[in-house]
């Protein structure tokens, strides 16, 4: 049941002004709907029905939910690559995927970015941006002047996996000899 407050001009304005619930009216029970994304877990949210019309603005009482928790994990990434050396350009394929513990039993929580980024001593070569593939999988092909790449020193590699609501951000580095 609302509780009835006398008209608010500023308050009726800010209710207005939110955006729109679905809201369903039938004699004298009023029922409202509204879809809310990006939750907390294991968070406690409060909410109210504020309604204005003609006879004023009506705010209901507080009420609470708490979403369940989730124990978000840590991927282990798996990086394999391999290398082509040209006369004027290498070409770096880099694939691989993550290896989702055994706490997420749902390739689903596969989405997300991973950065790769590849040094050679203090100088970054290249730095990719890829998507997860739904099936834990990424790749991309990395073209790189030969110049920019000492044959005699090696090569780092590292994947930064962002994370999602579901696995921990991580951190991948190996050595990789072209």
């Amino acid at each position: 049941m609302l509780q009835q407050r006398e008209p608010e001009p500023r308050a009726a304005r800010r209710a207005r002004e939110r955006l729109p619930a679905q809201l369903l009216i039938t004699r004298d029970v009023a029922t409202a709907t509204r879809t809310v994304i990006d939750l907390q877990s294991g968070s406690t949210y409060h909410y109210r029905l504020v309604a204005y019309s003609n006879n004023g603005l009506y705010v209901g009482p507080d009420h609470t939910f708490t979403t369940k928790h989730v124990a978000r994990s840590r991927p282990v990434v798996r990086i394999y690559a391999g290398a082509h050396r040209g006369s004027h350009v290498d070409t770096i394929a880099i694939h691989g995927r993550l290896q989702l513990p055994a706490s997420v039993p749902s390739k689903a929580a596969c989405n997300g970015t991973i950065a790769l980024q590849l040094d050679q001593g203090n100088t970054t070569v290249a730095l990719r941006h890829v998507q997860v593939h739904g099936n834990c999988t990424f790749a991309v092909n990395v073209h790189v002047t030969a110049n920019r790449i000492h044959t005699n020193r090696a090569l780092s590699l590292t994947g930064y996996y962002w994370g999602n609501t579901e696995l921990l951000p991580t951190t991948h580095r190996q050595s990789l000899h072209i």
